[in-house]
């Protein structure tokens, strides 16, 4: 959203209007003019002629300033556009989301090319890292572009996310700048104007006693409210944004202090939304990992206090990978918002529903014992246990794993609890829960090490083809092989396909097992 509408309510578009405002603060200083002695009146158009200038210089830097501003604004829109038309152009594939994916690109770099004539070293070097990071952002996604869409899509896209978030961060920064530049032309500002208080203070004492007190007047209706300026550009540059500052009046300090609010607004605005999306999964508007496990500190701290314990729950959807792979990706990512609903539903207001990732989702109890857990993860297990579409005949299931610690719990070790009961739920078919047990744990981290052995076997081709032939009782001949697979195992010799195929199904590893058997037997 661009703040420059805001800026612009405060000027108006009447140019008499804005012409009667601009003539405010000279009026003031010809009054003083009007009082002073003759002899001294060269002295007083100098001191005014010095003040016009400072306020022209003023008036010019903050319409740079607002231009500064929409174009940093402009480019973050169209960031967050381009990081959903890349994950759309990765994950689908669609064509037309690539060329308007490139479409947003080129105006970026044009926007970034607006950016590069900025005044300070500083912001010039901010500028140049965004192009960079930009530049590396294009390169993320096509390189996930060329990609094979498989089951590791989504980790092709963290570096295209991690250096687009950058990018818009750096963006961030660069507004905090205008600020921090603001206060330092504020600053100029007050030092010019007590120069001429101090040229006043000289003609007060070879002037009359009315110029005395004109001047006196016009240092007490000045230099209080660039002091107040002068005071808020200091706590904005220090990122106390809540502060807001009145200075009153239709002139140029009025107006200043007008931008200065809108551009706090703006800046907390853009402040809370960043938050937002950093602790917030964009699919289902659910918290996400970070924030589940913030919450869990909180739920361990209030246990401390109030010697209640809290529960965790790990859930996972029982054939999601079917139906993002016969259905496609836009019917996965419907099957997780409706699956989001249903559970939300089978919870308190108070307790803490989050995506961990893919499929997987936790569930924080507070105050809650393992009776009650059980209860709530039974209901979630009935609630999604008919998950199904009007346009698609699908259903699904869900697999829960429930453990309850109270205050002195460590919290990854209560995940990894979590964790491992669920995947024993899911070994045994799923559409059920379990409560954590020390020899579910187990086999659940004997699991994982398999897990990895497993994967480990896939890349370095430890896979071996023995051949069984089929032969004719007859005659004796020998009419065909079978080929059948081996693990060679460095640590555990030859083991037989028992010993291995379930765990390859469960992971999609089968699949390169079953190509790599059928072009090794075919060789």
């Amino acid at each position: 959203m661009s703040i420059l509408p805001i800026f612009d309510s405060g000027v108006g578009t009447n140019p008499v209007g804005a012409r009667r405002r601009r003539n405010t603060l000279s009026r003031r200083l010809l009054l003083a003019v009007a009082a002073l002695l003759v002899p001294l009146v060269v002295t007083t158009v100098v001191g005014v002629a010095m003040f016009r200038s400072s306020i022209g210089s003023l008036e010019e830097f903050r319409r740079e300033t607002i231009d500064e501003t929409a174009r940093v604004t402009d480019a973050s829109e169209l960031m967050a556009v381009a990081d959903d038309l890349g994950e759309q152009y990765v994950e689908e594939g669609d064509a037309a989301a690539g060329d308007e994916f490139r479409s947003i690109s080129r105006q970026i770099d044009d926007s970034l090319a607006g950016l590069s004539d900025l005044s300070s070293d500083q912001e010039q070097a901010i500028v140049a890292a965004i192009s960079m990071s930009w530049a590396q952002v294009l390169r993320d996604v096509e390189a996930a572009a060329a990609m094979p869409q498989d089951e590791y899509t989504d980790l092709a896209l963290d570096p295209f996310h991690d250096n687009l978030d950058d990018g818009i961060s750096m963006l961030a920064d660069l507004n905090a700048l205008h600020v921090v530049a603001v206060a330092d032309e504020i600053a100029s500002m007050r030092r010019t104007e007590q120069l001429q208080l101090v040229i006043g203070l000289v003609t007060m004492l070879v002037g009359v006693a009315t110029a005395s007190l004109l001047v006196r007047w016009a240092r007490r209706s000045l230099t209080a409210r660039l002091g107040l300026l002068e005071g808020a550009a200091v706590r904005f540059g220090s990122d106390d944004l809540s502060h807001r500052v009145d200075v009153g009046g239709d002139d140029e300090l009025g107006r200043v202090g007008d931008a200065f609010n809108a551009m706090a607004v703006q800046l907390n605005k853009t402040q809370d939304e960043l938050q937002r999306q950093a602790h917030h999964d964009p699919l289902t508007g659910l918290p996400n990992r970070a924030l589940f496990m913030e919450r869990i500190g909180h739920a361990k701290s209030r246990a401390l206090r109030r010697g209640k314990p809290f529960s965790l729950l790990y859930l996972d959807l029982d054939g999601f990978k079917y139906v993002n792979d016969s259905c496609g990706h836009h019917v996965g990512d419907e099957l997780l918002q409706v699956a989001a609903t249903r559970m939300s539903a089978c919870l308190r207001t108070e307790d803490t529903l989050a995506r961990l990732g893919g499929d997987e989702f936790g569930v924080l109890l507070e105050e809650t014992d393992a009776t009650t857990a059980a209860e709530v993860a039974d209901r979630l297990v009935h609630a999604l246990g008919d998950t199904s579409f009007t346009e698609h005949d699908l259903t699904i299931g869900v697999s829960v794993g429930i453990t309850t610690g109270g205050a002195h719990d460590d919290i990854d070790n209560l995940m990894r609890k979590a964790d491992a009961s669920m995947y024993s739920v899911k070994g045994h078919g799923g559409g059920a829960w379990q409560a954590f047990d020390p020899a579910v744990h187990l086999d659940g981290v004997r699991s994982v090490s398999f897990r990895t052995e497993l994967q480990r076997a896939v890349e370095h081709h430890e896979f071996v083809v023995h051949y069984q032939p089929v032969v004719r009782l007859d005659t004796g001949r020998v009419e065909a092989v079978e080929a059948l697979v081996r693990w060679q195992h460095p640590e555990r010799g030859l083991l037989a396909p028992a010993a291995f195929l379930d765990e390859a199904e469960a992971t999609g590893h089968i699949l390169f097992i079953d190509n790599w058997v059928m072009h090794e037997a075919c060789r």
